[in-house]
């Protein structure tokens, strides 16, 4: 099939071009200002192009825990926001560990995804942080990284020798970085609203030594590290300073912590319950500036979905985290690319670009030639974000209310499209 789209805008350094895009044969076969020809014609008026987004850590949730989300429901809510390639993190019942749950998880994603999944596996088995998993045996099957979800190894021994036996394979090894022995039962940070609310404070320190010991085991072991959800100015600093030095670390920071601060809890619900806790203004600055500057590499959706008795409870008896997938992409266009924060181009790097260079997958490009794998995003109209959560099990969002727009119409890959709405 043949596809012309007419007069979308494609992002060009700091502006919008606006051109044709010509799709044939699975490839962009052309791209200029004006293309007539015969196909089937897509007025992409008001609309942006982006390459195919890419998530580096969500929790799909199936095998186990399928009353919070499934396979299914996950990755076709991935579909409507835009992503096509998804890191799945192995925090399931049974824990992916093993040749014989990579190839049960991969036979479900076969039958059910609506996207390309790349299942992560667990760094120690049954991500008890206590013996190092067979990586060599499962790296034949194709995985190209590893890590224990948000479950830090917290023996530094051990989180040496799993940096080195993952550097040994050539796969990067994803972390999570919290000192449990500090945060212990903490539950929002350190803040007034903690005190406020009478809940217990979670210490900064908890992420900061963590992220400094592996920055430091980076450097001395050679291993591609990918540290997830950083949060604190500290964080920022640490892993731009190891940058320099020539430690091989890329990171990532959730969406929620760009958008929220520990001064919107304003009363004790559930849905403000997210790992990292959300932290103050300073942060949230640092964090962007991070993101301008290139130490923070990719902006996680951080799709962490829960069944809604977990989240409209106290944040003392809450689960951690939301669904991102379907509202992460207008959210990012709204209060990042409007307001000027960041810009279209810097933010297809974060979305796409970046996070497939860390798994070793060739980027997406909207050139001639190029694999038509792209999304098609409408700037023009706004709608509520919370109507964007159609598929996910998990449609409880704290972005309740809030206008947004860049809302996914379109979805092709390898030519074909895969989402119309």
């Amino acid at each position: 099939m043949r596809y012309l789209i007419k007069g979308v805008g494609i992002p060009k350094e700091d502006k919008l071009w606006y051109a044709d895009i010509l799709v044939e044969d699975g490839v962009i076969a052309d791209i200029s200002d004006k293309i007539e020809v015969e196909a089937e014609i897509i007025d992409a008026k008001g609309m942006i192009a982006m390459p195919g987004l890419c998530e580096l850590h969500a929790y799909l949730r199936e095998p186990g825990y399928e009353y919070k989300e499934t396979i299914k429901s996950a990755t076709y809510a991935a579909l409507h926001g835009g992503y096509t390639t998804v890191v799945a993190m192995p925090e399931t019942l049974p824990v992916i560990d093993s040749v014989e749950m990579v190839d049960s998880f991969m036979m479900k994603a076969m039958r059910d995804s609506a996207v390309e999944i790349c299942p992560a596996v667990s760094i120690t088995m049954g991500l008890g942080g206590e013996y190092i998993t067979n990586l060599r045996e499962i790296k034949e099957k194709g995985i190209m990284c590893c890590c224990d979800g948000k479950r830090s190894i917290a023996n530094a021994n051990l989180a040496r020798k799993a940096m080195l036996s993952a550097r040994d394979v050539d796969i990067p090894l994803f972390v999570y970085c919290e000192d449990m022995n500090i945060r212990g039962m903490g539950l929002i940070n350190e803040s007034e609203s903690a005190k406020k609310l009478g809940l217990l404070p979670v210490s900064r320190l908890a992420e900061n030594l963590l992220v400094s010991r592996d920055c430091i085991m980076a450097l001395e072991t050679g291993a591609r590290i990918h540290i997830m959800n950083i949060s604190t100015k500290e964080s920022v600093e640490i892993i731009r300073f190891y940058k320099d030095k020539g430690a091989y670390i890329t990171c990532d920071v959730s969406i929620n912590n760009l958008l929220m601060s520990d001064g919107d809890i304003v009363e004790d619900l559930g849905i403000y319950s997210f790992n990292p806790p959300l932290r103050d203004m300073s942060d949230i600055k640092a964090l962007i500036e991070g993101l301008k500057d290139g130490t923070i590499d990719h902006i996680s959706c951080d799709h962490t979905p829960n069944h809604p008795s977990e989240k409209l409870c106290s944040i003392k008896t809450a689960c951690a985290g939301v669904a991102g997938f379907e509202t992460a992409l207008a959210l990012c266009y709204t209060y990042l690319v409007e307001k000027k924060k960041l810009t279209l181009s810097e933010l297809v790097k974060k979305l796409s670009d970046n996070p497939r260079r860390i798994l070793g997958l060739p980027e997406y490009k909207l050139e001639k030639g190029a694999k038509a794998t792209f999304l098609l995003a409408d700037i023009t109209r706004t709608v509520s974000a919370e109507s964007l959560n159609q598929f996910t099990l998990s449609k409880i969002t704290p972005y309740q209310g809030a206008q947004v727009k860049g809302d996914v119409s379109y979805v092709f890959v390898d030519g074909n499209i895969n989402l119309k709405k």
